[in-house]
């Protein structure tokens, strides 16, 4: 069979696949009571590709008949023929830049590259979902299935599914998400690091819609926790404005001693996390402060992330003297002079604050009474951490070779 002429200029096959939602696709995959969690990452990545996909013009026509859908290519779906299926590849290609031979392996479910992997597939009824899978993940144990893995999309409830969907996004930088300012490593360290910090944002979301209410007053000081580091993390995923760098700097400061006294909260013994959230309440403001902050990250594990997520001179609200000599004034001849400069964005700070909310965020969804599986909002988190030394090596790079045109 013939593949049809591209109608799209500079994308090979491209115009083989038509936008087609609501196509017909069955959504109610059959699984146990247990499932293994590689299955149930397939067919997650499948639902979430689903309102925006495009099919072959042959399955366009007749839905309901056998088709492929590959998890390296979420946005196509083909039928079974020959034609379509190397359109695919040649597409998956294009998008690479290099032949598939020449291309890194990667595990669908836990991401890590240039590990042996095998080729595996769920039938999800007439279509055949693909993937590839390290052994480790493979051999993991399987987990109790959710309900919202066997029911239909429409039934699933609409928050949740939107949070944790766009949460599996891909968290290394696209090169046509660089900003003109800023080009090479750097710019990708950038984008990994916002997209990280979007990551805790969609994940604190998520966990806050799925709260039950009718909480008391203890539990409520962790959901109010969350709230709030959910709302700076939205407020800060974005680029800024050049000129209001410094105002992020402040709320990304925020966000950090947020999120460090909510995860310090989930991972405290209940007696004193009931007399802090006591000792909240009663309080006119929250009873925190950068040695109470260095203190929990420590608590935590995490004391060396502590200077770069509050920055040398932290308590900067309403201003400090140190944090006035480092940041708004300069020395020159004959005394001090005021400096209107604006703070750089620091790409692996952005990381670490994602970082720290998505791993408080899969503390929170273990609770029992939060309707999120547990297990995939823990792979979600721990794919922030993963890329770190990614992003490490890539400003090193950067700042070996001036800022990597």
């Amino acid at each position: 069979m013939a593949v049809e002429p591209d109608r799209t200029p500079g994308a090979p096959h491209e115009g083989l696949f038509v936008l087609a939602p609501g196509d017909g696709e069955p959504a109610t995959p059959v699984l146990g009571a247990t499932t293994t969690p590689w299955v149930l990452d397939l067919i997650r990545r499948f639902r979430a590709a689903g309102p925006t996909m495009r099919v072959c013009t042959h399955l366009a026509e007749d839905p309901d008949q056998a088709a492929t859908w590959q998890a390296s290519a979420p946005d196509l779906r083909t039928c079974r023929r020959e034609g379509c299926t190397a359109a695919v590849l040649s597409v998956l290609e294009g998008r690479h830049g290099r032949p598939l031979r020449d291309e890194p392996t990667r595990c669908t479910t836990c991401g890590r590259v240039g590990l042996p992997v095998r080729g595996v597939g769920v039938a999800v009824g007439p279509t055949m979902l693909r993937g590839t899978v390290c052994e480790d993940c493979l051999a993991a144990r399987p987990v109790p299935t959710p309900a919202s893995a066997t029911a239909p999309v429409e039934d699933v409830p609409a928050a949740v599914a939107s949070a944790l969907e766009a949460a599996g996004e891909p968290l290394d930088a696209a090169p046509d998400e660089e900003g003109p300012a800023t080009t090479g490593r750097r710019a990708s360290a950038e984008v990994s690091g916002r997209r990280a910090l979007r990551r805790g944002w969609l994940l604190a979301e998520a966990c806050c819609r799925t709260t039950p209410a009718g909480l008391d007053a203890d539990r409520a000081v962790v959901v109010g926790l969350l709230a709030r580091a959910a709302k700076l993390a939205k407020g800060l995923a974005a680029p800024g404005p050049a000129d209001a760098a410094f105002a992020h700097d402040l709320a990304l400061r925020s966000l950090a001693e947020t999120t460090t006294t909510l995860w310090w909260l989930l991972r405290a013994d209940a007696s004193s996390a009931r007399t802090w959230a006591a000792a909240f309440r009663a309080a006119t403001s929250s009873p925190v402060g950068s040695e109470a902050v260095r203190d929990r990250l420590r608590s935590l594990g995490r004391e060396a992330d502590g200077p770069l997520l509050l920055g040398a001179a932290p308590d900067a609200a309403p201003g400090t003297w140190p944090e006035l000599v480092a940041r708004h004034l300069v020395d020159r001849p004959g005394g001090l002079a005021p400096d209107l400069g604006q703070p750089a964005v620091d790409p692996l700070r952005l990381l670490v604050a994602g970082e720290h909310l998505s791993l408080a965020c899969a503390d929170y969804a273990a609770r029992p009474s939060v309707d999120l599986d547990p297990d995939l909002v823990r792979r979600l988190a721990d794919e922030v951490g993963e890329l770190r030394a990614d992003v490490e090596e890539a400003l090193a790079e950067a700042g070996s070779d001036g800022g990597g045109a």
